[in-house]
């Protein structure tokens, strides 16, 4: 085996310009490969985080702010927003039948302004009703959050103290939330009483967002959780036809269009893979069809010498691994270092939540990217050579002339 290895190098080093397009072949399978695998995992475990994380079968909202997509703007995208309508549509919405709970939120954005650490999208809940919010600050933070206390999510930065200021209120960071890949990740959680002093606060600033508005009886969104037995879309309807100016948005609702849009992109994906396995594929097989119809004389030599057709066809085996070796570490390095720095602009840009693997996962990617291309090496090299490798001596030296 020994042998067979030294000679595979050697002769994948005699010839530098023959095995760089070899190697960049099968970089490139590599590529697309692990980065189509990466690309369309993370966005399947975004999806499945911000379903877990909105926590309720349905949202009520102002009816202009689902026109302008507000609301999917915080949630996929963290595009901070402000918008509030009368607090007495909770009593309402808990009036209609098949309503088991109903919790109010309010949605502030803060300021770029010296006022405020950095623009960020603050959402209010009430403690002794939420059911959305709390079971997730529970896992990092086990405790009531007190009246100037906030949780931050995991793109916000804070002071080494963890203090935090907005609206000239210095507030106390208590935990901070895992990643999602969702907007949730940009925002910043408080109880309602935080809320309403931030309100007050923004309001002797300066900004005219509250003027003239009570903001002990404003709300921005409605958290519903359904009884059992009730359908979601007839749920929804009810609420529509009791409420003037509400909509309702449902997790299926929001999902359609981001599903829809992860179809596109797979779809793009997909077809562009096809494409590029195709053609790497013909390629392959027809450069190593001609490398194999150059070395005959090389093989007749070896067989002169007293090199067995196995001695050939391993030696051949391990040029084949060795290419695709270094071909699949160089796509996938490649990939990475365009990919990973600016994922977050891609994941904006497309405005799908998205979330990359864990270490593990990549790695698992990885190891998955680089069997799937030995394999694909070894069995094209094996098509094109092995033929030839078997003849007889005669025949290659004669085939040679």
């Amino acid at each position: 085996m020994k042998f067979k290895v030294k000679l595979a190098l050697k002769n994948i080093k005699a010839r530098p310009g023959r095995s760089a397009l070899l190697i960049i072949i099968v970089a490139f399978l590599a590529a697309s490969v692990f980065g189509g695998s990466t690309f369309i995992g993370s966005v399947i475990e975004g999806i499945f985080n911000y379903q877990v994380r909105l926590g309720a079968d349905m949202v009520v909202i102002p009816e202009e702010v689902d026109e302008r997509g507000s609301y999917e703007g915080i949630l996929l995208q963290g595009i901070p927003d402000t918008f509030y309508m009368d607090a007495n549509v909770l009593e309402k919405v808990r009036e209609i039948e098949g309503v088991e709970q109903a919790s109010a939120q309010f949605f502030l954005a803060s300021a770029a302004a010296s006022c405020c650490d950095s623009p960020v999208q603050i959402i209010g809940f009430d403690p002794q009703t939420d059911f959305s919010i709390q079971p997730w600050i529970y896992k990092e933070y086990n405790s009531n959050i007190a009246d100037g206390d906030v949780v931050v999510g995991n793109n916000i930065t804070y002071n080494s103290d963890n203090k935090i200021r907005l609206y000239n209120m210095t507030l106390n960071v208590v935990a901070q939330m895992d990643k999602t890949g969702t907007g949730l990740d940009d925002a910043v959680y408080a109880n309602m009483n935080t809320i309403r002093n931030l309100m007050d606060n923004a309001t002797a600033l300066g900004f005219d967002t509250f003027k003239d508005v009570d903001t002990d009886h404003v709300i921005s969104a409605v958290m519903i959780r359904k009884k059992l037995g009730y359908e979601t879309p007839v749920l929804a309807g009810d609420i529509r036809f009791g409420i003037d100016g509400v909509s309702v948005v449902t997790p299926q609702a929001m999902m359609t269009g981001i599903t829809e849009g992860l179809r596109k992109i797979s779809g793009v994906i997909e077809i562009s893979g096809i494409i590029i396995w195709v053609l790497s594929m013909i390629i392959l097989i027809a450069m190593f069809s001609l490398i194999a119809g150059e070395r005959k004389r090389e093989f007749a030599i070896l067989r002169i010498m007293g090199a067995s057709k196995g001695i050939v066809e391993g030696t051949l085996r391990f040029e084949a691994l060795f290419i695709s070796l270094i071909g699949s570490a160089a796509g996938i390095a490649a990939f990475a270092i365009v990919y990973f720095p600016f994922f977050e602009t891609i994941k904006n840009k497309l405005a799908l939540p998205a979330i990359n693997p864990d270490l593990i996962g990549i790695l698992l990617i990885m190891l998955a990217t680089v069997v799937l291309e030995v394999v694909i090496c070894q069995f094209t090299w094996t098509i094109c050579v092995i033929r030839i490798a078997r003849k007889d001596i005669g025949l290659l030296s004669k085939e040679d002339e």
